[in-house]
């Protein structure tokens, strides 16, 4: 995944597995902990180098609506990352993040311009 020079991007903290080694499964992440404004990224463990849906909002309430989701949860076996974000950031970056990822459901993204940021699988 080709981006933008590491000084040229807006550093985020990602939350990823356990001691943040591996993005967590979705379903073995307790939702409605996560206490967080911001974006994150869906990925299926068979096509580790693509997205299933880059969103952004209120994490834990978008992840449960995407629990219930077939259009979602028929990929297989997915991992979550998140990261929060101040609000006058989360446009940019979803956008950045879909341009990279090119997820393959979730057809529509902010219409601003992309702010570029470390991904998640870079850590």
């Amino acid at each position: 995944m080709a981006h933008e020079s590491s000084q040229s991007l807006f550093r985020v903290n990602w939350y990823r597995g356990n001691y943040n080694s591996d993005w967590h499964f979705f379903d073995h992440v307790n939702l409605r902990l996560i206490d967080e404004d911001g974006v994150y990224v869906i990925k299926t463990r068979e096509s580790p180098g693509r997205a299933v849906y880059v969103g952004q909002g209120e994490i834990s309430e978008r992840l449960i609506e995407h629990s219930k989701n077939s259009e979602i949860t028929r990929h297989g076996m997915l991992s979550i990352a998140w990261a929060e974000l101040h609000w006058s950031k989360i446009d940019g970056v979803e956008r950045y993040i879909y341009e990279v990822y090119k997820p393959i459901e979730g057809k529509k993204w902010p219409d601003v311009n992309p702010i570029p940021v470390n991904l998640p699988d870079e850590l």
